[in-house]
């Protein structure tokens, strides 16, 4: 029976109202949005009536994983990924490819998996979401650099793991396997994504830098992950390691050529997208739980056997590599050269190994292994697959996301104070700068003593609070004026809209002078 298209959207619509309401209570209770996204959507699953709608793996890849890697990577703290880079270069690399390894051996040995498929599997679940963690890491004000770990390994090893899977699902496919052939399209793949990512964001750049108007740069902005993406295909290169590499590039180098007022208004619309993208995705993949398991022949005490196997493989490599593999190679590394820093504490070890939850791009890479065999008739074991990755990807988010808050605490890695130190240091230095600036600057463009008084007591005010705590007269003069100016921005919104009823200034003219009093009210709120 065909699936109505009203159908399907009126299914998407009830995803996004189910998505913002679970945000929301994430939010209430302190818990990683994604398991209660992921386990909303697997009993949505069950509800009888609700349409099902199948992922297309391509689809997913473009329309979801790419614009989310996309929004992490711009995003990304690209200075603390450069100071990490070892670190997050080897787990990237090699623990994806020791997890693709040991996943396929116990998923071949557990359930009778073919090879081929088996490292397909392996190479889905080595890719690691970061969303869960991350959010849990932030709540508690954990490491910085534990956190930069973090997000830097699921951002590059995304597109490794995609490229292990789309090596091994082709062997899978064909029944054959060579390697210099294999290694070839994997080094294709990874140089071909980086090459064309960062050729797309550089043009992108210069486009940009040709425009001073709002809308068109961020509609730029919001086709480059997709741009990226199919100039990569169309290299045979990676489209998700293009994404990445686009956003990590536009992200360091906007502030060279985006007017500040733009990349505020595509920063808030880029951190809107990612919120919708990823609860819908993290719903859809949920709801594919109940097609997902009918399609299995299998019994399903066997495949839960099998799922709590691969977990524990997925999760003990993990946890082996922080402890064991990774120490004992910086230890060894830092005796021969200054450059490579010593081990990390092992309390520090035991929250990044604790920390690699999988999540919807695991699960994409799974959906992206062909259906059929390149002679005809249907991939064995692909149905199977996709049902051990829901099974890894439920366990680590409920195991490993809901205990991850007290493991951090209780391994003594949070700092809430170093936060706001850094934070006043950040507003001290901002603010003496600007106050330093100020005479020369307000001399070349004309603003005299008096009509520089407000900027210049505004930054005297910031600098003042950055010494003097939570509770000084700086902090209270700032939130006193915000309070006054709340009062003040509505009195003058009424008179603005009160002049477009009367027909006196047309609508354009009134939600943009509007627009600008909102921004001006919310640099004194924020």
């Amino acid at each position: 029976m065909s699936t109505s298209p009203i159908a399907v959207a009126e299914t998407i619509v009830l995803l996004l109202v189910a998505g913002v309401a679970l945000g929301w209570l994430a939010r209430r209770l302190s818990a990683p949005e994604p398991v209660l996204l992921v386990a909303a959507g697997a009993a949505l699953a069950f509800v009888p009536g609700l349409e099902s709608i199948t992922l297309d793996p391509e689809l997913v890849l473009l329309v979801f994983v790419a614009p989310l890697l996309y929004a992490d990577g711009f995003f990304a703290p690209i200075r603390e990924l450069r100071r990490n880079a070892v670190s997050i270069g080897l787990l990237a690399s090699v623990l994806v490819i020791a997890t693709a390894a040991g996943v396929g051996v116990v998923a071949h040995y557990v359930i009778d998996l073919p090879w081929a498929v088996a490292f397909a599997l392996g190479g889905a679940l080595s890719a690691t979401d970061a969303l869960a963690p991350v959010q849990v890491l932030d709540s508690v004000a954990a490491e910085p650099q534990l956190v930069a770990v973090v997000k830097g390994e699921s951002l590059f090893n995304d597109g490794v793991a995609f490229s292990l899977v789309s090596v091994a699902g082709a062997a899978a496919a064909s029944q054959s396997f060579h390697l210099a052939a294999g290694l070839l399209e994997l080094v294709v793949a990874i140089g071909g994504g980086v090459g064309a990512g960062v050729a797309v964001a550089w043009l992108v750049g210069h486009l940009r830098r040709r425009t001073d108007e709002i809308t068109i740069e961020a509609g730029i902005s919001l086709l480059t992950p997709f741009l990226a993406y199919v100039a990569a295909e169309l290299v045979h290169g990676s489209g998700i390691l293009a994404a990445v590499a686009a956003g990590l590039w536009v992200g360091h180098h906007s502030y060279g050529y985006v007017d500040p007022l733009a990349r505020l208004e595509i920063r808030s619309a880029w951190r809107v997208i990612s919120f919708v993208l990823n609860a819908l995705l993290f719903l859809l993949v949920g709801l594919q739980a109940r097609d997902i398991i009918a399609a299995v022949g299998q019994p399903a005490g066997r495949v839960l056997l099998a799922g709590a196997a691969i977990t524990l493989a997925v999760v003990g490599l993990r946890l082996a590599w922080a402890l064991t593999i990774a120490p004992a190679w910086r230890g060894a590394a830092s005796r021969l050269s200054s450059a490579v820093s010593p081990p990390s504490s092992r309390p520090w070890r035991i929250a990044l190994g604790w920390s690699g939850v999988r999540g919807s791009v695991a699960l994409a890479a799974a959906l992206a292994i062909p259906r059929t065999l390149d002679g005809g008739g249907a991939l064995p074991g692909r149905d199977l697959v996709i049902v051990l990755t829901l099974l890894v990807i439920l366990a680590t988010l409920l195991g490993q996301g809901l205990t991850l808050r007290p493991l951090v605490r209780r391994l003594g890695l949070t700092d809430r104070e170093a936060i706001e130190a850094e934070e006043r240091l950040a507003t001290h230095t901002a603010s003496h700068v600007a106050l330093e600036a100020l005479p020369e600057v307000a001399d070349r463009h004309g603003l005299d003593t008096e009509e520089r008084y407000w900027l210049e007591r505004e930054y005297e005010l910031r600098t003042l609070q950055s010494h003097d705590g939570s509770d000084g007269t700086a902090r209270i003069v700032l939130e006193a004026a915000a309070r006054t100016d709340f009062e003040l921005h509505g009195a003058a919104r009424e008179a603005i809209l009160d002049l477009e009823e009367r027909g006196e200034v047309r609508s354009e003219v009134a939600q943009e002078v509007i627009r600008r009093l909102d921004m001006g009210s919310a640099r004194l709120r924020h």
